[in-house]
C-alpha cells in the first residue's frame, strides 16, 4: 500500500518505523527539514519538506494516489485540515490525530462531514489503558470490547502459578471458570491453544472473559489483586485530564 504520513515527532516516527517493516510504499511530510532527513536516512521512505496544509506540498507527495493519509502532527487543526485537503485530492482513506478534549469530544459526530475516516487520540488511549489496569491490577494489559462486559486480559505465568504443567482442558475442569484461552505467547512464538495445550512457566496467556469471571479465575490462581480505590495523579496534561474523567465515572 502507499501510505503518506504527516508529522515526524514520536508518533509519526513510530508509525514510519512499524510500516517500513511491512514493505509499504511510504512518503513522510514534515516542515522540519532535519527531521525529514533523519527519517529518510534510516528508513526506505520518500521525504517531503513543507506544510501539509499546502496543496502543492501534498501534490508533490502524490497524495492523490495514496491508499492511506495519516496526519499526526502536534496540531489538531493542521491534522484535520490536511486530511480534508488530502481527501479532496484523491487519498482513499484519511486518519487524523486529534488530542484536544474539545475537538475529540465532537469529532466522531462530524468526521463524516470533514471527509475523515478515522480520528485517533494517543493520550485518550493511554488514559484508557491506565484505567483498565487500575480496574484489573492482576493483568499486564486489558482490552475491552464496545458494548460488552467481555475483556481480553494478559497474564504472566510466574514460578509459583498452579497451572504450570496443566493442559488448557484440565485448567477449565479444575477451576470451573468461564474463561477462554485465546492466545499463549511462548518466547518469540504465539499459539492458539487447543484443549491439550500445556502451560509452561514463563508463558504469557491471553484470556477472554467477563469481569466477574476474570476476578474468580485470578482468585483461584492466587494472583488476584483488588482494583484501586483511590488514585493520586501527578501532572495536569491531556492524559491526566482523560484519566481523571474516566476514573470519576
Amino acid at each position: 500500500m502507499k501510505i503518506v504520513i504527516v508529522g515526524l515527532g514520536k508518533v509519526g516516527a513510530t508509525i514510519v518505523e512499524n510500516f517500513s517493516r511491512e514493505n509499504h510504499e511510504l512518503v513522510a511530510i514534515d516542515s522540519n527539514e532535519p527531521c525529514v532527513e533523519s527519517i529518510v536516512n534510516v528508513y526506505d521512505v520518500k521525504g517531503v519538506v513543507g506544510s501539509a496544509s499546502d496543496r502543492e506540498v501534498l501534490l508533490s507527495a502524490n497524495v492523490d494516489t495514496a491508499d492511506f493519509f495519516i496526519s499526526c502532527t502536534s496540531k489538531d487543526e493542521l491534522n484535520i485540515i490536511s486530511c480534508i485537503l488530502a481527501k479532496k485530492l484523491g487519498a482513499k482513506s484519511t486518519i487524523a490525530r486529534v488530542r484536544d478534549p474539545e475537538y475529540f469530544s465532537e469529532i466522531e459526530n462530524i468526521k463524516g462531514d470533514l471527509g475523515l475516516d478515522l480520528a485517533f487520540n494517543p493520550e485518550y488511549q493511554t488514559a484508557k489503558e491506565i484505567n483498565q489496569i487500575l480496574r484489573f491490577p492482576s493483568a499486564k494489559s486489558v482490552e475491552e470490547f464496545t458494548n460488552t462486559n467481555v475483556r481480553m486480559v494478559e497474564f504472566d505465568v510466574a514460578d509459583n502459578n498452579p497451572i504450570i504443567g496443566m493442559s488448557v482442558m484440565n485448567i477449565i475442569k479444575e477451576y470451573q471458570c468461564k474463561v477462554l484461552f485465546a492466545v499463549v505467547k511462548r518466547e518469540e512464538k504465539a499459539f492458539i491453544p487447543r484443549g491439550d495445550f500445556v502451560i509452561e512457566k514463563g508463558d504469557v496467556i491471553h484470556i477472554f472473559a467477563t469481569e466477574n469471571a476474570i476476578a474468580q479465575f485470578t482468585k483461584k490462581l492466587n494472583i488476584f489483586k483488588p482494583k484501586a480505590k483511590s488514585v493520586f495523579i501527578i501532572g495536569g496534561g491531556k492524559i491526566a485530564y482523560y484519566l481523571a474523567k474516566q476514573l470519576e465515572a
